[in-house]
């Protein structure tokens, strides 16, 4: 159930961020709910806030969302039950609005009895009906095999654009063969034919659209070369056509094995802020951030974001001064981790301040953060058993650019 938060929740940001006052960041609790996993938050192109997890349903896992306007979250819709679902921190469900309100939500289910065999599956909501689909398979083929760490961004006119890792050169649960970026559009009644943006990427990193002012999207997420560099690339979606992967720096950082973290891309007209996690050649962990205002034809120089150890699960969104948000998870010590949020602008970056105290690694899962007119929301995971989602308001931004 999910509940409206008391004051003594609400302190538990707050004490990170200092007391209210005038003019000074402000961190509200204004709601949350227990027993959730792998939570997802947007701000749709109809001005709508919503956040979606995975949460325990007896014995078995549900899909559910909330809306949130004007401070207030609505009561949970539950939008699909299956069993053995997953749940974790990077393979979250993906939400997006269309400026006319239809909503769609995708989310990866179980694909069979192999055991990585997972589908990708989407229930769209009409606005005009205000009812809900039952789930479609997102892509072409139901092969038994890997699909995950879906995205989604709402097109202008019309239109989702959904992008995915597809696993389908890995049949039957195999592990070898690459792993594919594909994307199509998703339409009311049907679905544009899918298109291959890159024939080998990172086995299990999340993906990132930033929707640009030319109707263009550009796609970020983790590529892998032959020889095992792993760094950040980009492409570019136009109108059923997609340009050539390009590096979007190259950090030269290699690994033979999945780092399990994706880069966030945000965009404000033809200006694109992207946050990421590397290790680079250096072997040193650090969150990193460019900026674009080319609509990511070039990005400039990166600038590292976090000042301690850190295990990167980045997030990041741009108001609409063109200010970049970037959340990311820093370690205290051994036990105990911190989420930082910090401004950044092509000229600056501001002070990095903490919203919340949690656990360090993956168990602390991924909190998204989305921006709302002169507001940020923040949702993450309170380290408790089971786990408690909690979504904040952020406020008093002027404070921190």
């Amino acid at each position: 159930m999910w509940v409206r938060a008391t004051a003594g929740v609400a302190a538990l940001a707050l004490a990170s961020c200092g007391e209210p006052g005038p003019g000074s960041f402000e961190s509200e609790c204004i709601g949350s709910v227990e027993d959730a996993r792998a939570p997802s938050l947007e701000v749709g192109a109809d001005g709508v806030a919503r956040v979606a997890w995975i949460a325990e349903a007896q014995a078995r896992r549900a899909l559910r969302l909330v809306e949130v306007e004007d401070g207030e979250c609505s009561e949970p819709v539950e939008l699909a039950l299956g069993v053995d679902w997953s749940a974790v921190w990077s393979d979250a469900p993906a939400l997006s609005a269309e400026a006319d309100g239809d909503v769609w939500v995708a989310f990866p289910g179980r694909s069979g009895a192999v055991q990585l065999a997972r589908d990708l599956r989407g229930v769209r909501r009409e606005a005009r009906t205000d009812s809900w689909s039952k789930p479609i398979e997102l892509h072409e083929l139901p092969e038994l095999t890997e699909h995950g760490c879906v995205s989604l961004a709402a097109l202008d006119p019309r239109g989702t654009l959904a992008v995915w890792l597809d696993g389908r050169q890995r049949v039957n649960g195999s592990q070898r063969g690459a792993m594919q970026l594909r994307a199509r559009v998703l339409l009311d009644e049907a679905c544009e034919p899918e298109l291959v943006l890159d024939e080998r990427v990172c086995d299990g990193c999340r993906t990132s659209i930033a929707v640009l002012d030319d109707g263009s999207a550009l796609i970020g997420y983790r590529d892998r070369s032959a020889d095992e560099v792993r760094d950040i690339a980009v492409v570019t979606w136009r109108a059923g056509s997609v340009s050539a992967p390009r590096p979007l720096f190259q950090d030269g950082w290699r690994i033979a094995g999945c780092p399990g973290n994706g880069p966030s891309l945000a965009a404000h007209g033809s200006n694109v802020g992207a946050a990421w996690f590397t290790l680079g050649v250096e072997n040193r962990a650090r969150v990193q951030v460019s900026f674009s205002t080319d609509r990511g034809m070039s990005f400039d120089a990166p600038r590292v974001l976090s000042r301690r150890d850190t295990d990167g699960m980045v997030s990041a969104a741009m108001d609409a001064r063109g200010v970049l948000w970037v959340t990311w998870l820093e370690r205290v010590d051994r036990e105990l981790a911190e989420w930082m949020l910090a401004c950044v602008t092509v000229e600056r970056v501001g002070e990095p301040r903490a919203l919340a105290q949690t656990v360090p690694g993956r168990a602390a899962g991924f909190a998204p953060l989305a921006a709302r007119g002169d507001e940020l929301l923040f949702a993450w995971l309170a380290p408790q058993q089971p786990p408690e989602l909690r979504l904040h308001v952020l406020r008093g931004l002027d404070a921190l650019r």
